[in-house]
């Protein structure tokens, strides 16, 4: 058994009456089932905090806001982050930190080697890009410097 944390969101819970389907993936063994309904945003929000608060990559640290990106299902495995930090934190100590708690072998399939991994910061936006293939990273690191 992994010892990763897993999250199951259930999508299309938008009434009452589905609300109970979401017990039937704790009767699979998983701990962490939340109940979402992406077409009437119910669930989002509980969602995005579990995920904030379990991302390892930002465990720990104190930032203003924070969001991430996992892929779920799809060809190519990512992980992308954005973390504003709170004002007068420490950037390079918190991206120190990031760079420390990230695991390169976190998918079950695929990885990335140590070397691309990318965390930048603009100002006090700090980003992590981990995506096994670079083109996707460099778009996705292209992106981020057209922010600045």
């Amino acid at each position: 058994k992994s010892q990763k944390q897993v999250i199951v969101a259930v999508n299309k819970i938008d009434n009452d009456k589905r609300e109970d389907l979401i017990y039937n993936f704790y009767e699979l063994g998983f701990d962490n089932v939340i109940a979402i309904s992406g077409e009437h945003n119910i669930g989002i929000g509980n969602l995005l905090d579990l995920i904030t608060v379990n991302f390892n990559e930002i465990k720990d640290i104190e930032y203003e806001e924070a969001l991430a990106s996992e892929s779920g299902v799809g060809s190519i495995a990512h992980s992308v982050v954005l973390v504003r930090t709170k004002k007068n934190a420490n950037i390079e100590a918190i991206k120190d930190k990031i760079e420390k708690n990230v695991d390169p072998r976190k998918w079950v399939c695929v990885g990335v080697e140590k070397d691309d991994i990318i965390v930048e910061n603009e100002g006090d936006l700090i980003i992590l890009i981990m995506v096994e293939d670079e083109a996707t990273r460099e778009k996705l690191e292209d992106a981020f410097d057209n922010l600045k």
